[in-house]
């Protein structure tokens, strides 16, 4: 057999490279119908995509919005952990956690919550208890404050009636020093000055002016209304709070006996019959004097079951259980001592609370402090 010669006549070496590979030809274009075809395909693609998309936004979004409303529900009714976890935050100056059943609101947790909701009830009384020429006004009302423990954080504890079964090392100056604690964050947003004690001798009486019509005054007791807390009410350290209809004196964590029929020694009988006079919670037109408009006390029970009563004007007065997610009770005017035990012990099953015989005005003295 012949082999091959190469270009110059000779004939090729066996170690000579292989002849290049055989290439098939390029297919040939795509027709304009299968591009159409494929743009389609692409397009329809993109717009399952955005379906797709569009339907997780609104699954993800429906289900935030279930969540809320059944956190709101479990909060709203007091069942379930988050009830007994929830707190206020101190910033929330208008909203209120609520019961389900009669939309009252629940009580704070901390003295600093208290202290907030005392304020938006004297922001409503400033705002509805203006004074007019042809309707009897008073503007002299009490606010009942918690205390904050010493050298702890500031949770509503059991302390006694504004914290007098408390140890407190400091005396009644600490006490005071605990009270301008809350007085100042109820006044927080007022241009309030602490003017110090009302009186030197005046212990545990310290003195806010918060604007031109609005004087705080705290702690007068049977012990110290006479003489210092009725030379204030005479004028004799300023004329501006003897107008009642015109200048709001509140009086915070005042605990005399009572309409002063205690006051002083038993035998100052001319300054109690005067103090009678000043300290009346006579009703002035459809206003009470010395209406307690914001309370938030912990209470406890002889056998030692505890909850919370709290009262915000114009709202009824309201017990709370021992967590302070279920209303036990509401009363019109202020409870006793009795009727807040008794109802404890009976939510708890426990039995009739002894000794809880006295009036809840008269609770100016330790050994009567009970609830």
């Amino acid at each position: 057999m012949r082999t091959a010669l190469t270009s110059s006549g000779e004939e090729p070496d066996d170690c000579s490279p292989p002849p290049p590979p055989f290439f098939f030809p390029p297919p040939p274009p795509p027709s304009l119908r299968s591009r159409s075809k494929t743009r389609a395909n692409a397009e329809s693609f993109i717009r399952r995509r955005r379906r797709k998309k569009n339907n997780n936004s609104s699954v993800l979004a429906s289900s935030s919005s279930n969540e809320e409303t059944t956190l709101t529900t479990t909060i709203q009714t007091g069942e379930g952990e988050e009830a007994s976890k929830r707190k206020i935050s101190s910033t929330l100056s208008g909203a209120s956690f609520t019961t389900s059943a009669n939309k009252t609101s629940l009580p704070p947790r901390t003295c600093s919550e208290a202290a907030i909701e005392a304020r938006n009830v004297l922001r409503y009384l400033r705002e509805n208890r203006s004074p007019k020429t042809d309707v009897a006004s008073t503007k002299r009302v009490r606010v009942e404050l918690p205390l904050p423990r010493e050298s702890e954080d500031d949770r509503i504890v059991w302390l006694g009636l504004h914290g007098q079964a408390s140890d407190w090392s400091g005396g009644m100056s600490e006490r005071l020093a605990k009270t301008k604690i809350v007085v100042e964050t109820m006044l927080s947003g007022y241009a309030f000055r602490y003017l110090g004690l009302l009186d030197k001798d005046a212990e545990g009486m310290g003195l806010w002016t918060a604007t031109e019509d609005m004087s705080i005054v705290a702690h007068p007791s049977d012990t110290t209304i006479v003489p210092f807390f009725l030379n204030l009410l005479r004028g004799e350290y300023g004329e501006r709070v003897v107008n009642e209809r015109e200048h709001f004196l509140v009086v915070v964590n005042g605990f005399w006996s009572g309409n002063g029929e205690k006051v002083g020694q038993p035998w100052q009988f001319r300054l109690r019959e005067e103090a009678k006079e000043y300290l009346a919670t006579d009703t002035i037109g459809e206003e009470k004097r010395w209406e307690k408009v914001y309370s938030c006390r912990r209470a406890r029970s002889a056998a030692g079951i505890e909850g919370t009563l709290v009262r915000r004007y114009p709202e009824p007065w309201s017990l709370f259980d021992a967590r302070g997610v279920r209303l036990l009770k509401q009363w019109r005017d202020e409870p006793s001592n009795r009727e807040i035990a008794e109802t404890l012990n009976e939510d708890a099953g426990q039995a009739e609370a002894v000794g809880f015989t006295k009036n809840a005005n008269e609770t100016s003295r330790d050994d009567d402090v009970i609830s």
